[in-house]
């Protein structure tokens, strides 16, 4: 009864709504961490680790799709911007008696600002939705999950390589963006407002110095690398399976184990790389390995020590079970 009169108590005002917010501050925490941790490893990858993804197989197709198959949207988007810039801007600058200057100022604000920030939103609206689809399709059929069975990495295999193509390729789109936005602004100031091409070119050498276009590239880099980045931590860690199977209550988790010995001497005869050899020795990664996949076990409903069982043996197991 006393239980009973204490569940009964009623609750403090404002309790639920500090509950609450406390709640969604904690899983916004929580979901920041974990994509840190998830940069900061892709990024370790790709400067530790180049030969795993400098492969043309690996490195190619996402350069193709995130620089030569951006190329259109990208001149469209800055020579209007351009255009736009010169259009709009010439009343002003010709109630002062500048008219002939407007070249120089549009440049500067060309490559300084506009252009690697709209080179960056194109790509994010492109590029990005584009790869956080493959991942995400990738993911829901199961492929992440068939390429960690077979020891590979699908953050060095398939993240690490469209990091770098964002990288490499964002800073190129948006020195062509500059390029076709000044060409652009060029166009409508010398053939509709009638500045000649001294006065544009000249007041753009006395605007635009070295170091403007090189801070927009600068910016290019980080924004391609935001862009990388956020395909996506979702799907790359134990908690997309947590989450299934609180989803589905009838999905069943297997999970299979071995011991350390035998853990090492199948990746050696099989010359497989452990997705975890960067943490150091074969033990080493063994046990960064068993640490991550910790809280599994527990909410598996069939777990199996494959150490003394054949192939065979290990599927007469595992179909008795499923």
């Amino acid at each position: 009864m006393a239980l009973r009169r204490a569940y009964n108590t009623p609750m403090l005002p404002g309790a639920g709504v500090l509950s609450q917010f406390g709640h969604s501050t904690t899983s916004a925490l929580d979901g920041l961490g974990r994509f840190a941790l998830f940069a900061l490893n892709a990024m370790r990858i790709a400067v530790v680790d180049p030969m795993s993804w400098l492969r043309w197989s690996h490195i190619g197709p996402p350069l193709y799709s995130v620089g030569a198959a951006s190329v259109l949207v990208v001149a469209i988007t800055g020579a209007f911007i351009g255009m736009i810039l010169a259009l709009e801007g010439y009343d002003q600058f010709a109630a002062l008696g500048q008219e002939q200057q407007m070249g120089g100022v549009i440049n500067a604000a060309v490559t300084k600002q506009i252009g690697p920030v709209l080179a960056a939103v194109m790509l994010a609206g492109r590029v990005g939705g584009s790869l956080a689809a493959e991942l995400g399709s990738m993911r829901v059929t199961e492929q992440l999950d068939a390429m960690r069975a077979m020891a590979a990495d699908p953050v060095r295999t398939l993240v690490v390589p469209r990091v770098v193509a964002c990288v490499v390729m964002t800073p190129l789109l948006t020195i062509y963006s500059d390029f076709v936005g000044s060409l652009g602004a060029w166009i409508i100031v010398t053939a509709y407002h009638g500045v000649t091409n001294t006065d544009y070119w000249h007041y753009t050498a006395q605007f635009v110095s070295y170091w403007d276009p090189l801070t927009g590239v600068l910016k290019s880099i980080g924004f391609g690398l935001a862009i990388g980045v956020d395909i996506r931590s979702r799907g790359f860690s134990l908690e997309a399976i947590k989450r299934l199977l609180a989803d589905y209550p009838g999905a069943r988790l297997l999970f299979l184990d071995c011991d350390l010995e035998v853990a090492i001497r199948r990746f050696t005869e099989t010359r497989r790389r452990h997705p975890l050899a960067d943490a150091g020795s074969p033990v080493e990664a063994r046990r960064l390995e068993r640490a991550t996949m910790e809280p599994l076990p527990a909410q598996a409903e069939l777990v199996i020590d494959s150490s003394l069982l054949s192939r065979r043996e290990l599927r007469r197991v595992i179909q008795a079970g499923f």
